[in-house]
């Protein structure tokens, strides 16, 4: 544990700020700090000395000086100096102490809209049922809203229009206030799942579920080709891979699926990502095949994320597990803080005995805090039973 204190240091004055058991605390732990004085906000301890040191009030307060805040009361006493124009990190800190305190105190006070997808059966009531939900959350309350009722799945942004891929209607397009601005139809029976984007190209690559296919579209959503996973669903009208996200990373197609070798219906889950050269569409390589079910693969801070949906796992960095959670994780977005994971029912659940000690049942959002491994959960209408997709807005 040390204290991160500016380059500058050396020529300021330091005051912790927040008399109490955590300044001393702060003094026993850093002996070599030499402190000048401690301020508080009370007015009856000013002038009075705790640990030999000088107490005074607020009104001290100023630039030249450096403090290290020392008091539960952190983010009121955080708030308190940057009215009087200190910066955090430059005038002052938070003691380490209070580390495990302040990780927590950002995750329950978080404000954050996202929307996410369900593919459940269509239903008239606002809490449940197939569509499109937006989510405020406003520090310990939050509120769910369904915006769009439909068969649901892939979302996907695209400067400021959203794209929402409706299993019955087609490609949904949203303008930035989400209000409908256009529905691009497609054809029926594809069961169609994510739907992912390349700037470069301008074109648009939907997963179709029951067709064991890619299908590319240009800008305005005309078909320019089909790619097939493999030539199986040819000889037997089946689907066979059972495909479900996609992304595009440097001119290449990355495709999540239950599995490869096309035997999922045989109770095979060899699940895989499966890069494909979206230009030379035979030439593809397979970068996993050891998932299961896997879903919303995607690329943030320069490394690929997936769900290992039925184990309720994140994988990063070299596909490690970098989160577990106790349901089934569908539904991923990021930014740069927190991932918002969703988690359905799993129907399955017996399927997993052995392999976990407790699954849950409840359908919601995992905000999770991937540095200390700390989540919090947005609980949803218990009938909202499936989420795939989730994306910030």
């Amino acid at each position: 544990m040390y204290l991160n204190f500016p380059n500058n240091i050396k020529k300021k004055k330091i005051f912790m700020f927040g008399s109490g058991v955590l300044a001393r605390k702060t003094i026993n732990k850093f002996p070599q700090i030499k402190i000048s004085g401690i301020i508080d906000n009370s007015k009856n301890l000013a002038g009075q000395t705790f640990e030999n040191f000088n107490i005074y009030g607020p009104e001290t307060v100023n630039k030249k000086n450096f403090y290290i805040i020392t008091s539960t009361s952190f983010n009121e006493i955080s708030n308190q100096l940057q009215k009087l124009g200190l910066k955090k990190n430059k005038h002052f800190i938070i003691t380490p102490l209070l580390k495990d305190v302040e990780t927590l105190f950002h995750l329950e006070n978080l404000k954050k809209t996202f929307l996410i997808t369900s593919g459940s059966p269509i239903n008239k009531n606002k809490s449940y049922g197939g569509g499109v939900y937006q989510i405020s959350i406003n520090c310990d309350t939050w509120d769910c809203e369904k915006i769009y009722n439909g068969n649901c799945y892939g979302v996907l942004k695209v400067g400021t229009r959203i794209y929402v891929v409706d299993e019955n209607k087609g490609i949904i397009e949203f303008d930035k206030n989400l209000k409908i601005k256009n529905i691009h139809k497609i054809e029926k029976g594809l069961r169609p799942h994510g739907l992912a984007h390349c700037n470069n190209s301008k074109r648009f690559f939907l997963c179709c579920t029951d067709k064991d296919q890619i299908i590319v579209f240009n800008d305005k959503f005309k078909i320019l080709k089909k790619i097939y996973i493999s030539e199986k669903i040819k000889k037997n009208n089946i689907k066979n891979h059972h495909i479900n996200d996609c992304t595009v990373i440097e001119g290449k197609l990355y495709v999540s699926m239950f599995s490869i070798s096309g035997n999922f219906n045989k109770e095979i889950y060899d699940g895989s990502i499966l890069e494909i050269d979206v230009d030379q569409t035979q030439k593809n390589n397979v970068i996993t095949n050891r998932l299961w079910m896997p879903h919303n693969i995607s690329y943030y801070d320069g490394s690929i994320h997936v769900l290992n949906s039925f184990k309720g796992e994140l994988l990063a960095y070299n596909l490690n597990v970098i989160g577990k959670f106790p349901g089934f994780a569908r539904g991923l977005d990021f930014d740069q803080n927190y991932y918002y994971v969703g988690q359905s029912r799993n129907r399955n659940f017996s399927k997993l005995l052995g392999n976990s000690l407790n699954t849950s049942i409840d359908s919601g959002i995992i905000i999770f805090e991937p540095k200390n491994k700390i989540s919090r959960f947005i609980q949803l209408h218990p009938k909202l039973a499936e989420i795939h997709s989730v994306l910030l807005i």
